[in-house]
């Protein structure tokens, strides 16, 4: 696993303590999760996203995403792999 994806991991996570009410750091948070192979804490960050934005979906995040069509790829994939609809 490359290690900015455990670096991203971690400032996810400290994201987080310091901002709890921003939930939707967890879109990132999951599929990083989810890329370092680390799946039932990906599960919890998608469980707390769906809680918060039930209808969500990952052509929704995609959309709304101004980065490169790769890093695009690697969210739509960590959250598809444990679960996430695509639609």
């Amino acid at each position: 696993m490359k290690p900015t994806v455990m670096r991203a991991v971690h400032w996810y996570r400290r994201a987080l303590v310091e901002q709890p009410k921003a939930v939707w750091i967890n879109r990132f948070l999951t599929a990083g999760f989810a890329l370092a192979g680390r799946k039932d804490e990906a599960k919890r960050s998608l469980c707390t996203l769906i809680s918060a934005f039930p209808s969500l979906t990952i052509s929704q995040i995609r959309t709304g995403l101004p980065h490169s069509v790769s890093f695009r790829d690697s969210v739509s994939n960590g959250l598809e792999s444990v679960g996430m609809r695509i639609c």
